[in-house]
């Protein structure tokens, strides 16, 4: 430690504050070895000690039983010895394995990323290319059903039957094998990767519930994107192996044992990579984590996710063209690389992305009114019923939908195609795709909005021009938008896997072609329309999830187009404004604040004591609101279950005893329960196995953060939501656990209308703890272990009792 101290003299510059030599991390884990022989050597010296006086405390006896005898005091104290020696040697260890990765962990870490880029890069592009495959199977029946000159109705009947069928295995896989597979998932990432802990949420049976039924829902006609719960399917496969790699390497001791940040940092990779499959972007892909979905960043996220979605975008593409070769674009594409803008077209344009701004703000408030919908009716029905009821709402909107895709085409009837000779250039996708309702030589541009694949809709919707003067009429494309719009709308919130990003793609791709449809007529110069539809559908996207570099980063690498740049960075910004002026949260916002399990709490905000000079007087022990339920390294099951079934925590500081209350871990409710299921399988045939002991150290986190309890909160509230804690443990100047910190403590100080009671009630709590402390000095109380420390603080604890009186007496004028 004096080697690696930074305190220069008097006098020395800013550039001499640095070690007085370098240090080899081999020397220091030597250095470390041989204090955990010293500690040896100490702690059996002790042990003898401690032996020869007979020394015994009868508060770790249990109550009410015979005193024992000699041997039994020794033999206890022995083992007393030995098991706080055993916890120091594993602290001790696991610090080592944090002093500096070895090679063996670099390359490991290394090869853990591309395999979790290649895993996902394979899964997202099956699941697209399998959904693809049935929609074109399914629009061939619908096809020949029509040439072979039966009735509309037979082929409606057919199409409703898959939609019910598909549609009803996904709603079953999301209410009954996991609840979490429903949905986009981007919310429940966010909320993870914030410090929030969700049940289920990575596990292999939700994986496989989102992925067949994603498959499902996008095959069977609904209005649901693959893009969301691509990234949520890249969280879950990367958080799998990174579990069991370290769980298999921890074990022979080639990487530390895996803890929540590393956990949140292998999570935020696979969001990145995930979407990096599904759009073929491994730029946006890593923007998308870092702007949508992470509380905090690192370079070595950055380095390995960059490596990651590029492999997963590369092996995304080669296996959507059948590994015959690598394709310059993705599963979205832009087929005129070419295309250009005029500069007198800004003004079409920024007028294009007002519209999308308001729409996709209106779309957000009608998003939150079906959620509120939605759980007051579910809350007035009996639980035996919510999920009858789910089930049954999915198949209404599965027949809703199905009816209008298919009998709004045939009500705007069918065109005639012209000869190839009298038709001008381009690609025949409108005439091509229209054949599902419509025969040989006609096709239908409301039929190719509603029936056809999604991303092959998009493509056609980004193309200037068609293959027999086929074209996209413009009340048809503004009618398309709006019902797209809702059934979007009816879908997003069901109990099926969908996502948000090809149907809003959709409708602004629907309403900027419109628009410059509307332009192309009124102007002699070349306009092409597909660039209109690009900013429609940017504008759209800005609106209803208010992302900004991530939007223009993954618009650029689609089109591969830099003549772009500047109107889809002036979309996104105009959009965004006005969207977030008419309505402050995106839809996924909506998700957390909504979310079912309604404990969920972001820590957005960045505290400032200029806004609220309060804040000075405020420490990270009087945010703690909760008394602390520790548990020791070895409990027996008896303890550990009364624990969970009186408390809710979902964490429990472990303690190397009761006298000292030194921290060694922190352990997770659900780490608990693993515990005892594993106790109650290994004793089995025994008749009385909850008499033994658990030892809770291999289910625990051995580095938990921790912070000094005399903190500022600022300087707290930034650690807390910058590393995306749940846990944070209070502690004094010997490592003694004075409190925890957890995110309901912190998060009414991140919202305006919290802001002011939250601190007012740490003031009051603040005050009473200094009145117990000055009436009762010999009290146990947590900073009488730190009574410097609190002398030094006197002035500003007689500031917080002053202010929060004058607050109690009514002198609230700064409360404005």
């Amino acid at each position: 430690a004096s080697e690696l101290s930074c305190d220069a003299p008097a006098g020395s510059t800013a550039n001499s504050r640095r070690p007085s030599r370098i240090i080899d991390p081999s020397e220091l884990a030597n250095a470390v070895q041989v204090s955990l022989g010293q500690l040896a050597t100490d702690e059996r010296a002790k042990r003898k000690a401690q032996v020869q006086s007979h020394e015994y405390s009868d508060s770790d006896s249990n109550v009410g039983t015979p005193r024992p005898d000699r041997h039994q005091k020794t033999a206890h104290v022995a083992y007393l010895a030995e098991h706080e020696m055993t916890v120091k040697k594993q602290s001790l260890a696991a610090a080592l394995h944090l002093i500096e990765p070895g090679p063996k962990q670099v390359l490991l870490t290394w090869l853990l990323s591309i395999a979790i880029a290649l895993a996902t890069a394979l899964s997202c592009a099956g699941i697209l290319m399998l959904s693809a495959r049935l929609q074109a199977w399914r629009l061939d029946v619908v096809h020949s059903i029509i040439a072979m000159g039966d009735s509309p109705t037979f082929a409606f009947m057919f199409l409703l039957l898959y939609a019910l069928v598909a549609n009803l295995g996904a709603s079953l896989l999301v209410v009954f094998v996991s609840s979490t597979a429903g949905g986009s998932g981007i919310p429940e990432l966010k909320a993870f990767l914030n410090g929030n802990g969700i049940s289920g949420l990575f596990s292999v049976r939700t994986w496989t519930a989102r992925s067949v039924g994603l498959v499902l829902t996008t095959s069977s006609g609904l209005f649901a994107g693959t893009e969301g719960p691509a990234a949520h399917l890249g969280a879950i496969t990367a958080h799998c192996f990174a579990k069991y790699a370290f769980r298999f390497c921890s074990e022979r001791g080639l990487l530390p044992p895996m803890g929540h940040r590393t956990s949140c940092e292998f999570v935020a990779q696979g969001c990145a990579i995930g979407v990096a499959s599904a759009f073929g972007a491994p730029v946006g892909g890593i923007l998308f984590s870092l702007e949508e979905a992470t509380s905090f960043w690192s370079k070595n996220i950055t380095w390995r996710s960059f490596v990651g979605c590029m492999v997963a975008a590369a092996t995304a593409k080669a296996a959507n063209a059948g590994f015959k070769g690598l394709p310059v674009s993705g599963f979205v594409e832009f087929p005129d690389v070419d295309a250009a803008f005029e500069f007198w077209e800004m003004l079409p344009f920024a007028i294009t992305a007002v519209c999308t701004g308001v729409l996709g703000a209106l779309f957000t408030y009608l998003s939150e009114f079906l959620i509120l919908a939605r759980s007051s009716f579910y809350s007035r029905c009996g639980r035996r019923w919510v999920y009858t009821y789910k089930i049954t709402e999915v198949l209404l909107i599965s027949t809703l939908t199905i009816t209008v895709i298919f009998w709004v085409p045939l009500a705007f009837g069918c065109r005639k195609l012209q000869p190839l000779a009298e038709a001008g250039g381009g690609e025949w996708y409108v005439g091509k795709m229209a054949t599902t309702v419509c025969g040989e030589g006609s096709y239908s541009d409301v039929g190719v909005l509603l029936l056809s694949q999604k991303e092959v809709t998009i493509k056609a919707l980004f193309t200037e021009s068609f293959e027999g003067g086929a074209n996209f009429r413009t009340g048809p494309l503004l009618v398309a938008a709006l019902l797209i719009c809702v059934l979007t709308l009816l879908t997003h919130g069901s109990a099926v896997p969908a996502g948000l990003f090809i149907p809003n793609i959709l409708i602004g791709a629907c309403l900027g072609r419109a628009t410059g449809q509307i332009v192309q007529g009124s102007s002699d110069g070349h306009v092409h329309a597909g660039v209109y539809s690009i900013i429609g559908a940017v504008g759209m996207l800005a609106g209803y999830n208010r992302m900004t570099v991530t939007l223009a980063m993954i618009t650029l690498e689609v089109t591969q187009s830099m003549r772009l740049l500047l109107p889809v960075t002036i979309t996104i910004l105009i959009s965004k404004g006005i969207a977030d002026f008419l309505k402050s949260e995106s839809v996924y916002d909506l998700g957390v604040i909504y979310h079912p399990m309604g404990s969920i709490s972001l820590l957005r905000a960045e505290l400032d004591e200029e806004d609220l000079p309060l804040l000075k007087m405020l420490t990270a022990h009087d945010a703690c609101s909760v008394q602390v339920q520790t548990l020791k390294c070895e409990e027996s099951p008896a303890h550990i279950m009364a624990s969970l079934m009186q408390t809710c925590f979902s964490g429990f500081p472990l303690v190397a005893s009761s006298s000292s209350n030194e921290v060694v871990g922190l352990i997770l409710r659900e780490k608990l329960l693993q515990a005892l299921k594993e106790h109650q399988s290994a004793h089995k045939g025994e008749n009385h196995p909850r008499g033994q002991s658990i030892n809770l150290m291999p289910y625990a986190d051995k580095t938990p953060e921790v912070k000094h309890w005399n903190t500022p909160l600022v300087r707290t509230f930034r650690h807390f939501s910058a590393a995306g804690l749940r846990h944070l443990c209070l502690v004094d100047e010997a490592h003694r656990l004075v409190g925890i910190l957890t995110r309901s403590d912190l998060a009414p100080l991140c919202h305006s209308k919290t802001r002011v009671r939250a601190a007012y009630e740490m003031l009051v709590r603040k005050r009473e703890a200094l009145e117990n402390q000055s009436n009762n000095p010999t009290d146990d109380d947590c900073r009488s272990a730190t009574s410097d420390t609190a002398t030094s603080q006197e002035g500003s604890l007689s500031d917080a009792s002053a202010a929060s009186s004058r607050m109690q007496q009514g002198n609230t004028w700064w409360l404005g």
